[in-house]
């Protein structure tokens, strides 16, 4: 059970889609041409305490002390996320743009990686310390959420040469995409962990294939930096900056999508994963049995903005 639930786990570790701090370029100096780049790799946790993040990420013994500290740290609802992109823009003050001197223009790709997901704290016990807790109760992990999201885009924008403030569009290539979302689920166990119910209602979404394009996107970059007098009649400015703020159009997603109970009796994990009788060709027979509805559809959505 123990495993099942990890994997699980790291499956839904998808979709509050964390964003990272402000990685603001500020420099007034007016020049011909600028290459900028930006490098973001960023994790964030409301709940799981850096010591046993790092054992995570890094290798290494968990104690049952180090668990203790970080379940004790949750709340009834806790998110977790990850960021990894890139970005490089290249700027050009020298070009007329309108016919006009006050405005340049600027060509700017990237590459984005989101992972995050929203999960009770019943949820992270049964993860790290198996059902010993649940004896004769219920673990409840209704609203458990998680999406992971790749994408690229280029984008082209013009920009106000005095204060750097700049506006563009983009297009975005969606590289892959999954998520999950936990409606109801509970998993009651008797005293002995010989008997499980399984309550779940809920639906996981997902792209597959080596295809590069699975769907595209279109949406906006703005950057207004606003001059104001400061002390010693110094200048300051505020800044409003929005970025990826647009949707996308995925098509050929699979979905599974589940609204039953389940029963196990006497049943181990290990004894799935370990019946070599199991194969791809038999699976969508056994979806058919747990009553797991199956569906390729178009995904319409909004992209993980930033504001």
């Amino acid at each position: 059970m123990n495993k099942l639930i990890l994997v699980l786990f790291f499956v839904l570790a998808g979709k509050v889609y964390s964003q990272h701090s402000l990685p603001i370029q500020m420099d007034t100096s007016i020049y011909n041409f600028e290459i900028i780049g930006t490098c973001i790799l960023d994790y964030g946790s409301t709940s799981i305490r850096n010591e046993l993040t790092k054992k995570l990420l890094y290798g290494g013994y968990i104690d049952p002390d180090m668990k203790l500290r970080s379940l004790n740290s949750h709340s009834a609802q806790n998110k977790i996320g990850s960021e990894a992109s890139g970005e490089i823009e290249f700027r050009d003050y020298k070009t007329r743009i309108f016919n006009q001197d006050k405005f340049g223009y600027y060509v700017r790709g990237g590459y984005y990686n989101y992972i995050s997901a929203a999960y009770s704290k019943d949820f992270f016990d049964l993860v790290f310390n198996g059902n010993s807790s649940f004896l004769g109760d219920t673990a409840k992990f209704s609203g458990t959420q998680g999406n992971a999201l790749t994408f690229q885009k280029i984008g082209i924008g013009f920009i106000d040469k005095k204060t750097k403030s700049n506006f563009g569009i983009n297009y975005y290539n969606i590289n892959s995409i999954s998520d999950a979302y936990v409606r109801s689920g509970e998993l009651i166990m008797d005293s002995t962990a010989s008997n499980l119910e399984l309550d779940l209602g809920g639906r996981f979404r997902f792209t597959e294939g080596q295809k590069f394009n699975k769907g595209w996107g279109l949406g906006l970059d703005a950057d207004f930096r606003i001059p104001v007098r400061w002390l010693n009649e110094s200048q300051a400015f505020f800044q409003i900056q929005i970025k990826n703020i647009g949707f996308m159009s995925v098509k050929n997603v699979t979905q599974y999508e589940a609204d039953s109970t389940y029963n196990f009796s006497g049943l181990k994990f290990n004894q799935i994963i370990g019946d070599s009788t199991f194969s791809i060709q038999n699976s969508e027979t056994l979806m058919d049995t747990l009553g797991v509805d199956r569906e390729i559809k178009t995904l319409n959505a909004f992209l993980p903005g930033f504001i």
